[in-house]
């Protein structure tokens, strides 16, 4: 599923986001909608970073709300045996970074045991750009790419750590309950914990071992050159 926009007063910034489903489960693990006041949901859920898209400067799409807007156009949308594909953009999300170009392609390829998903995410524009991937896991092996130590905090930096803070009801411990409050450093980073971080000098996947024990989802990536890639814990729609 290829969402292109455009969000209303409930949505979250996630144009362009994918879900991806497969073996049972929605595999990406998209947090959804739940009580949409609480730290939980304004903090984490509804902001770019906890989605399947690329962020931009580590901000959330549509943070100017003068420059930005949302919603996009389809290019293409096609199935045939063997072939699933939908092309898309959302440029205006990041006009404000001076992104021009904010398109994705995925593709369903092949069919039966053989068949995988091929996302080519284009982005023209920005200091930064971070593809972020998700997964109904936090079991995972990396083959082709070494990682260091956990650090302390979490991705936003060594003094947040909200991804610990989440309470049953998607508040947090230790702040006041304030609706509709986003943690600093206000684009969800804070809550993605204890990361490891590596340099891909070339492809690499990653593997996440399904709750059942016996599934399993395989990313391989072909990053660009130069390319850190952070591995990090976050909180799903319960307390971990």
């Amino acid at each position: 599923l290829l969402r292109y926009g455009p969000v209303l007063n409930h949505g979250h910034y996630d144009d362009l986001n994918i879900n991806y489903y497969g073996l049972g489960y929605e595999l990406t693990y998209d947090i959804g909608y739940g009580n949409g006041v609480t730290n939980t949901q304004a903090g984490w859920a509804k902001q770019t970073a906890s989605h399947q898209l690329v962020l931009v400067d580590e901000v959330r799409q549509q943070s100017d709300t003068g420059a930005d807007d949302s919603g996009g156009s389809l290019h293409l949308f096609a199935g045939m045996p063997g072939l699933q594909v939908v092309d898309a953009d959302a440029d205006n999300v990041y006009r404000s970074a001076g992104v021009t170009t904010y398109r994705r392609l995925v593709a369903l390829v092949g069919d039966g045991s053989g068949s995988y998903l091929l996302d080519l995410f284009n982005v023209d524009g920005g200091d930064q750009q971070d593809y972020m991937a998700h997964a109904l896991s936090n079991e995972i092996e990396f083959d082709g790419l070494a990682l260091g130590e956990r650090e302390p905090g979490s991705v936003g930096g060594p003094e947040y750590d909200w991804g610990e803070r989440q309470l049953n009801d998607g508040y947090l411990s230790g702040v006041p309950r304030r609706p509709n409050w986003v943690a600093p450093p206000g684009n969800g980073l804070g809550f993605m914990m204890h990361p490891r971080r590596g340099d891909a000098d070339g492809p690499f996947s990653a593997t996440w071992q399904l709750p059942d024990g016996d599934g399993s989802l395989r990313m391989t990536v072909l990053p660009e050159p130069g390319s850190e890639i952070i591995n990090a814990w976050a909180p799903g729609i319960y307390p971990p």
